[in-house]
């Protein structure tokens, strides 16, 4: 308990190493710099309901109704996955988070609180849409689902970056951790629990 009581310093002061791992990249500004001059009314307000609708916590209800849906049908292994892997994804996105630190840019065009790196909006929406098109998408649909998913994914990801509310290299970690998880979850699912 002493040892523990003498590392904790250790492991605070490597996030913090870990947070300078982190540079704004030249592309990072150039996009922050870009989307300004792209506002407008409609899609400004396109962007709010966009943030507002695949915001963590309302995927997470959209996923208990969708888990409920599967229970009825006496599909529990599903349901279970689906939130397992969502609340799963949920962690992860706040322990990177709070591991990185990264601030938001400073001249975003909405408030938003917490952390930038990586984009909890784009991580959690290629989980989602991911796990959507696996569970429910017949096998001839796969490569057209899929496809819908990912143009939606894109898009949430640019209303991240049109609000100025993340830098693209936190947009593009969170479609790669989001893609991560989804990997290793349906593997995990297709080998031992399907």
């Amino acid at each position: 308990e002493i040892r523990f009581m003498f590392m904790i310093p250790k492991v605070y002061y490597s996030f913090i190493a870990i947070n300078f791992m982190i540079p704004t990249l030249a592309c990072d500004l150039a996009v922050n710099g870009f989307t300004p001059n792209i506002q407008n009314t409609t899609l400004t307000l396109f962007s709010h309901f966009i943030a507002i609708f695949f915001d963590s916590i309302v995927l997470t209800i959209v996923s208990f109704l969708i888990a409920t849906y599967f229970f009825l049908r006496h599909r529990e292994k599903k349901g279970i996955f689906l939130l397992m892997v969502m609340f799963f994804s949920g962690a992860i996105i706040f322990l990177l988070k709070n591991l990185f630190g990264r601030a938001r840019p400073i001249n975003s065009f909405v408030v938003e609180s917490g952390y930038a790196f990586p984009s909890g909006h784009s991580t959690i929406i290629v989980v989602f849409l991911g796990l959507l098109v696996y569970l429910f998408a017949a096998r001839k649909n796969v490569l057209k689902m899929s496809l819908v998913a990912g143009l939606l994914a894109l898009f949430v990801g640019f209303t991240r970056l049109y609000l100025g509310v993340h830098y693209l290299s936190d947009v593009l970690a969170g479609f790669i951790v989001g893609g991560i998880i989804l990997f290793v979850s349906i593997r995990i699912y297709g080998k031992f629990l399907k």
